[in-house]
């Protein structure tokens, strides 16, 4: 092949293992997999995305100008219809084929979105309207705002929070939350910063006390009833922190 500085192609097959691609141009495959051009790769770290799909038309530079040393710059849309969200010039937009998406608008605002319905939005109070670019009958291109019909099937998963010393939050498939405090630290849940509640232990250790150590006056004989605890339990034993299990 007369392999020239620039030429497109299209993608044909994935080579996964060495993060390389399978190009085809004008109607002639490349015999070897093409490198695919990564922003940063080494020995130890590596920053990639995924392959291209298959069908997907990019730019293949040959370095040199041999045929021998080609390389997959990246891709582009010869087509009106295409997955570009297109709101703002400085958005940052990530949109992969399991139906996740990421999405970063110019004021810094972030919202990483799983097909579920699952999504977590930081800096915004609604979730961004996310398009498509699509043709009428009339060949007219055209924004179309992205729903779930759009997204591939997805399964309801858990959300996991893991902290190195144990303690871990959990949202299970059907949005039920755990709390997973290890013995010796602190969970603490505030309203208008008056409310704590301390090691997790402390108000067990104040429950178990009172039922241990908790008597009854006014007994009479027979069928009496007793009278109630002489030790009343109060919101006091919910602000102790000075106790350690035993």
């Amino acid at each position: 092949m007369d392999a020239k500085w620039l030429q497109s192609g299209q993608v044909v097959g994935h080579d996964a293992d060495r993060h390389r691609v399978y190009v085809e141009i004008n109607g002639q495959r490349l015999g070897a997999s093409v490198p695919v051009l990564m922003p940063q790769v080494n020995g130890i770290q590596a920053h990639y995305n995924a392959l291209p799909q298959i069908g997907s038309w990019g730019v293949i530079g040959f370095v040199g100008g041999y045929d021998i040393n080609p390389f997959f710059l990246g891709c582009y849309v010869p087509a009106l219809v295409d997955a570009i969200d297109g709101s703002s010039p400085f958005e940052q937009y990530d949109a992969h084929f399991s139906g996740v998406r990421t999405y970063q608008a110019e004021n810094g605002s972030i919202y990483h979105y799983r097909p579920d319905g699952t999504y977590i939005l930081i800096g915004a109070s609604s979730p961004p309207v996310l398009h498509k670019h699509t043709v009428d009958s009339s060949q007219t291109r055209q924004q179309t705002p992205l729903t779930a019909s759009d997204d591939p099937t997805a399964v309801s998963g858990p959300i996991r929070i893991h902290h190195h010393t144990g303690s871990e939050i959990q949202m299970d498939e059907n949005g039920n939350i755990i709390l997973i405090v290890k013995a010796g630290q602190t969970l603490q849940i505030s309203q208008s910063g008056s409310t704590t509640v301390a090691d997790p232990l402390v108000l067990f250790n104040e429950l178990k006390n009172l039922f241990n150590t908790h008597t009854h006056g006014g007994v009479t004989t027979g069928g009496g009833v007793t009278g109630v605890p002489v030790v009343l339990m109060d919101t006091g034993v919910a602000s102790k922190t000075a106790l350690v299990d035993k």
